[in-house]
């Protein structure tokens, strides 16, 4: 028996207004190991990013809990919540909200370096980030710029290249590739895959695009009416898979 890392358990989410309540999730059961490539689907609506928040921490439940490492995420030691956010990392939809416009990329990118220790000084920070840059296929020199100044592909491609920086054992990607170009997207999915291939990275992928879940995704969970069902296998895709091998300069 795998060993319980992330996990949701029965949890349920209902939203409370004036004009009464609404369920948008019902007893939900989901089980997240690290190299783990999981498609989440569904209509939209229907509660995905709900159920995303939930998972990172961000949206308490009505009912259920969800565990990291057997800690509660809402309610653990500071120890365990310390790891579970370097471990559980996510990549935002919109890149042109998810930076913060007044500070470089460098600092973007090295923060996360520098708050859980994976760098100490300025030259190890700098070092890294230059690495990190190349390895999602932007110019190191990128480092000096600030996000008003770089395209929507490469402001993407700093929210991986930050999200990844802490060495996470799981990215969770909200429709990551919807505001992009499809040459974008198909050389952004080959990045990942590489990082998953190298580096036994974990993807829990929102997605309403088939095609890219047949990429990158080896399960694929469906949520419909609050309720999550899972299919037997990810359809895979038929066309070349992307390589991943270009450079955004």
């Amino acid at each position: 028996m795998a060993r319980e890392w992330l996990v949701a358990d029965g949890v349920g989410v209902e939203l409370r207004s004036p004009a009464g309540s609404k369920r948008i999730l019902h007893d939900v059961h989901l089980s997240l190991q690290p190299g783990d490539a999981v498609a989440l689907v569904g209509p939209s609506g229907i509660g995905k990013t709900t159920l995303a928040r939930v998972l990172l921490g961000l949206v308490r439940p009505t009912s259920g809990d969800v565990r990291f490492l057997g800690c509660s995420v809402f309610c653990g030691s500071r120890a365990c919540a310390l790891e579970f956010r370097r471990s559980v990392q996510i990549v935002f939809q919109d890149p042109y909200l998810a930076l913060n416009p007044c500070h470089t990329v460098e600092r973007i990118v090295g923060e996360p370096l520098r708050l859980h220790g994976k760098a100490r000084t300025p030259e190890e920070v700098r070092w890294r980030v230059r690495r990190l840059l190349e390895d999602v296929g932007l110019d190191p020199s990128l480092s000096t710029r600030r996000p008003g100044e770089l395209s929507g592909g490469q402001r993407q491609r700093v929210n991986l290249a930050r999200a990844v920086s802490v060495e996470p054992g799981l990215l969770v990607l909200d429709e990551p590739f919807s505001a992009l170009d499809p040459v974008t997207t198909v050389d952004l999915v080959g990045w990942l895959r590489r990082l998953r291939e190298q580096k036994g990275l974990g993807l829990l992928l929102i997605t309403h695009d088939l095609q890219v879940v047949g990429w990158l995704a080896d399960r694929t969970v469906e949520l419909a009416r609050g309720v999550l069902v899972e299919r037997p296998e990810a359809p895979r895709s038929t066309s070349a898979r992307p390589s991943g091998k270009s450079r955004e300069q």
